[in-house]
């Protein structure tokens, strides 16, 4: 067998933001790829980046934004693509499903209608689409989808919306889909629907989850925890998430509420500059944390650490 092809390739990237005079460090220096049916979940606190990278992969950053590095959708730069290249790599390629579903739809369209427009749009046939809507309702856990369907958005649940809105993005079986904070502001009851319907997509589609939810994050093959714009700790998500090996992923765990709501100290630190950007919160913090930190191997993750 071949070896498999990147479906997405991030270089280098940095992402900063001029505001008034001064220059805020978002993104610093990120880098991994995806292969076909991976899935990756970026987790951190706030602040920390995560948002930022899902705009900075669909070439959606506001104009004050500075960006160097590369991100490449097979083999091809995202920010070298055409106005016309790039949006239909936005409606078939990669697919964004954004935070808070309920906010997401036309409140004046039912939700029917609304998906069929996103079908047609990403160039499907009129004829045929009536038929994806209903099987991907299906898939996603809806018993009647005429019902959804025939629906305005505000009778719909949030997780109900939440798992429509997903449906919507999934129909089109694009290549990427990057879910960001999908069960922000559910119940207890409908983040598990979601998150179930997340985790059944694990073997079949390439995804990137972003969020603070460690539960959430279980979804997901491989885990990138972030810090300041950069990635401290990256592996296997079983290992990552029960495992942790960097301060901040430690930290991080001890504070879930599954395990005791223990609070990192002091508050995140927004525009690091060189050494360790977490060291002024960092029990373990010594001098030489003030240099920049290499990423090493240890235990068969990749950790930015030189007290592990």
């Amino acid at each position: 067998m071949g070896v498999k092809m990147n479906v997405l390739e991030i270089d280098g990237l940095n992402v900063s933001f001029n505001v008034g005079d001064a220059e805020l460090n978002i993104i610093r220096d990120l880098n991994f790829s995806l292969k076909q049916n991976d899935s990756i979940s970026m987790i951190g606190e706030s602040g920390s980046g995560k948002s930022v990278i899902a705009a900075a992969i669909l070439n959606g950053l506001e104009k004050n934004a500075i960006v160097s590095g590369t991100v490449r959708y097979r083999g091809e730069s995202i920010y070298d693509m055409s106005g016309k290249r790039l949006r239909e790599v936005k409606g078939k390629g990669i697919c964004l499903i954004p935070q808070n579903a309920s906010q997401s739809w036309d409140p004046l369209m039912r939700i029917g209608a609304q998906m069929g427009g996103f079908l047609l749009k990403a160039g499907y046939e009129k004829k045929e689409i009536p038929s994806m809507i209903y099987d991907e309702l299906l898939k996603c856990g809806f018993d009647d989808p005429a019902a959804i369907t025939s629906s305005y958005p505000h009778k719909l649940s949030g997780g109900m919306s939440q798992r429509a809105l997903i449906a919507m993005c999934t129909s089109v079986s694009p290549d990427i889909l990057i879910a960001d904070e999908p069960t922000k502001g559910l119940d207890g009851q409908s983040m598990s629907r979601v998150l179930e319907l997340m985790a059944s997509m694990k073997d079949e589609k390439t995804f990137i989850m972003i969020t603070h939810d460690l539960c959430a994050a279980e979804c997901c093959k491989k885990t990138a925890v972030l810090y300041a714009g950069k990635i401290v700790e990256f592996g296997d998500s079983k290992k990552v998430l029960d495992d942790p090996l960097h301060p901040y992923s430690v930290g991080l765990r001890a504070a879930h509420p599954r395990n005791g709501m223990t609070p990192i100290r002091g508050n995140g630190y927004r525009n690091p500059q060189d050494g360790c950007p977490f060291r002024e919160r960092c029990d373990l913090c010594t001098a030489e944390c003030s240099s920049e930190i290499p990423t090493t191997e240890v235990r068969g993750r990749m950790v930015r650490c030189i007290h592990v």
